[in-house]
């Protein structure tokens, strides 16, 4: 028994230099594992390195992560971020138009 669920669709075996058996197991959650099998000597996986470089990520994702963090550094340094800046738009737009309630 595995420690956690795989996806058997996605679960091969072969066999290498008709002594080896390679295995590929396709994990259900991405998340470490203390031991393969259940009851088999465990590792502290707090001390796995588990940051992924951004290069592992497509291009499509890498893009997010970078307007994130992007956004991120300026929140905290006080600066308005683009979606900020178009909901202040907004803002000044409908207070500025003729009709307005709230009209200056």
């Amino acid at each position: 028994m595995f420690y956690e669920e795989v996806d058997k669709q996605e679960c091969v075996w072969s066999i290498e230099d008709k002594k080896n058996i390679i295995i590929y197991l396709e994990k259900k959650r991405e998340n470490w594992w203390p031991c393969v099998i259940k009851g088999d000597t465990e590792i502290d996986t707090k001390n796995i390195e588990s940051k992924k470089n951004l290069t592992d990520f497509d291009e499509k994702t890498q893009g997010q992560i970078r307007k994130f963090l992007l956004e991120q550094r300026m929140k905290n340094e006080g600066i308005p971020t683009p979606e900020d800046l178009r909901k202040q738009n907004i803002i000044n737009n409908v207070l500025s138009s003729k009709g307005e309630p709230f009209g200056r």
